[in-house]
């Protein structure tokens, strides 16, 4: 069931993964992705989350419901505590 929050984009697929000639792999969006999730070995231990463009950095997991002609949904848990800002200093 759709929230009433939610809101549909007009967005079209994208190819987004491209190998290049030299053998490596670029992600190229033409607007920041709505969810994107990134793991370079599959272990967890350097895994990167983007929701609407920003990096997400707080959370501990996150869990991704995604399936054919329905909304993409994803659940974020964090740890009970304040992250430390770094500011300018």
């Amino acid at each position: 069931m759709l929230d009433k929050k939610a809101v549909v984009d007009d967005r079209q697929p994208e190819k987004a993964v491209v190998k290049t000639e030299d053998g490596k792999f670029t992600v190229t969006f033409d607007r920041p992705p709505l969810l994107l999730f990134i793991s370079s070995d599959g272990n967890g231990s350097y895994d990167q989350l983007f929701v609407n463009g920003v990096e997400s950095v707080a959370h501990r997991s996150v869990t991704i419901d995604s399936a054919i002609d329905e909304l993409t949904m994803f659940h974020v848990s964090r740890y009970a505590c304040v992250a430390e800002e770094v500011g300018d200093a």
